[in-house]
Formats: structure tokens, sequence, C-alpha cells
């Protein structure tokens, strides 16, 4: 956009937008006779996709957990189907949970054990292209008989550290599972028909090992060595 406000055919000011993939304003540059003047750059927290949660847009939202025990967070009354993300590292990461049901009307929830208080980035996404519009996101720190299905010793995994395989021992019903790097990238994943799990192919390092549970919503994660 430029201006010629003394009518001299040349334009004194010039104003230069650029947006991102979704169109939203991201840079406004100034310039007057020729001197940048100003710079102004905008960020949006719902502005992106993430293709590996759902096809909708996405909000970011940094929680930050005071304490450590059973955490619940559901979108139980939201507006249009949705799916929840938690990380430790990032948005658009599912490497602590992935929520794609759990509430009786088919929004996400899950209960979830955090060892570590500070800050998490949960991501909300909407399941398809077009489901987007208002939710109601509570976080609840459960406590007593509210939290009895996420002790710690219900679910082990040995050796650790570990060479060619892990073995999971679980007094709950497992269906499967996923294994992500630090980087937050899906490395394995499989059936948890057999309790061990090959992974020759992975290189040295930490990774965090995701559970579903087969009878309800709740995702268990744990962290080994190789």
């Amino acid at each position: 956009m430029s201006r010629d406000s003394d009518g001299d055919g040349t334009a004194d000011e010039i104003t230069t937008y650029t947006f991102d993939a979704n169109g939203n304003r991201t840079r406004e540059e100034r310039e007057q006779n020729g001197v940048t003047t100003s710079i102004r750059k905008m960020s949006y927290f719902n502005s992106i996709l993430c293709p590996d949660l759902g096809e909708g847009l996405v909000h970011k939202l940094q929680v930050v957990i005071p304490e450590s025990g059973v955490w619940r967070f559901a979108l139980c009354g939201s507006t249009f189907q949705n799916v929840l993300a938690l990380s430790s590292s990032d948005y658009c990461d599912s490497t602590l949970f992935y929520a794609s049901d759990g509430c009786s009307n088919g929004d996400a929830s899950v209960d979830i054990r955090l060892e570590e208080a500070g800050t998490y980035y949960l991501t909300v996404a909407g399941k398809g292209e077009t489901d987007k519009g208002n939710y109601n996101l509570e976080i609840t720190r459960l406590q007593g008989l509210d939290a009895p299905s996420i002790e710690k010793d219900k679910i082990s995994v040995y050796p650790n550290p570990a060479r060619n395989q892990i073995t999971v021992s679980s007094s709950i019903t497992l269906g499967s599972y996923r294994i992500f790097n630090t980087l937050g990238e899906k490395v394995l994943s499989g059936s948890l028909a057999n309790p061990t799990i090959q992974i020759e192919s992975l290189n040295s390092g930490s990774y965090f090992l995701m559970l579903d549970d087969k009878n309800s919503n709740q995702t268990y994660h744990k962290k080994f060595i190789k």
C-alpha cells in the first residue's frame, strides 16, 4: 500500500504486508521517502495446521502444572469434534498423550500422571477440516478416589537401559504402543499383543514410550534409554 500525501506523483509512504499460509498478517513494514521507519511482526497461536493430529486448525496453549500428580484434560461440551495433544517440548506434539474421545459426547478427555511440575504444551485441534468453534477446556488435578487407575506401579518397562528389546509388564490391558524420540518424532508403533517390543532399529538415546489402555481412553507414558 502506498500514499502520496503531497500530490507530486511519488509515493511518500509505502507499507508492505506479509501474510502466512492461512491469511494472517505476520509482518508490516513502513517506508517513508525511501527510508524504513518501522517493522512490526505479528504471531498467532491458532494460525497453523498439525496434520499428524487432525485436519482442522489448532489452538496452542502453554499450561503451567504447579505440582506432580494425576491430571485430567477435558474438552467435554465443546461445539465441534476435537482432539487434544500434550508435550513437554513443543506444540503439535503428542509425546505425552493424544486423545480423540473420552467424554460422553465424544469430545476429547484424558487422565495422565505428570511426574514433574512445570510448563507443558497443549494443542487443541479440530478432527476434520471444518471442525472449529468454541471449546470448554478443563484441567483438573485428581486426588484420592478420583485417581485410582493411574498408579505408578501398574506398569513397568524393563530392562532400562535396554539394548535390543524392552518388555512391558502391566496389570492393565494395553492395546498398542508408540515410541517417540526426544524431538517428538514417532519412531516405532504397534500392537501390544506381545509384551516384548523389539528396538534393535533405534539409535542410542532417550525415548518416550506411550501405552494406550485398551478398555479406556487413558494413555500412559514411560521413559527408557537405549
